[in-house]
């Protein structure tokens, strides 16, 4: 339900029989599903937050809009909306520096920018290497970081991934920010 106008955004009937034996399996089934359709970054959750940030124009967007609008390019890949969402982040990060997640999503931007050959700039790998690990400087507990590694593994990693990535069109597989994807190997 939509909080600010009452609207249903998700519904679903489970329909399963309950036995004593398997009603945690039932319970995990729902609860996985649940979370799949919700919580996931192209979960209705997501879709319902990011659609009003898809109307607006980049320089009208606030950095945490920009975050959503981030995830709005991920479910409709395009060279607008690529160009729309990188200067939603880069006024993003200009207008709050200490936003891990614009980082997070601009250095992903960048990436695609180079792996998709969306609205090709200079040095594309190394401006979403700068980003993400500006991102892991601001919040160096981002999920799926491992606390244990020391700052310069964080730094090696990156930039070995980074470095090793080829040019792949119409290649739209990340679909989670790099801080966030990448320490979990």
């Amino acid at each position: 339900m939509d909080a600010q106008n009452g609207t249903q955004i998700w519904t679903e009937t489970f329909d399963r029989e309950l036995t004593s034996a398997g009603i945690l399996a039932v319970q995990d089934e729902i609860t996985d599903r649940i979370v799949a359709t919700v919580a996931d970054p192209a979960g209705i959750v997501v879709r319902t937050l990011a659609a009003p940030a898809g109307r607006k124009a980049p320089e009208d967007l606030t950095p945490y809009e920009a975050v959503l609008r981030y995830f709005l390019f991920q479910q409709r890949i395009s060279t607008e909306d690529h160009l729309i969402t990188r200067a939603a982040l880069e006024r993003a990060v200009e207008l709050d520096s200490g936003y891990a997640d614009a980082w997070t999503s601009l250095s992903l931007i960048y990436q695609q920018e180079h792996m998709n050959n969306l609205n090709l700039q200079p040095n594309s790998l190394q401006r979403a290497l700068v980003a993400a690990q500006r991102a892991v400087d601001l919040d160096p507990l981002l999920p799926g970081l491992s606390s244990h590694w020391p700052r310069s593994a964080i730094s090696s990693k990156m930039s070995t991934h980074f470095m090793s990535m080829p040019s792949a069109p119409s290649n739209s597989t990340l679909a989670t920010p790099i801080p966030w994807r990448w320490w979990v190997s």
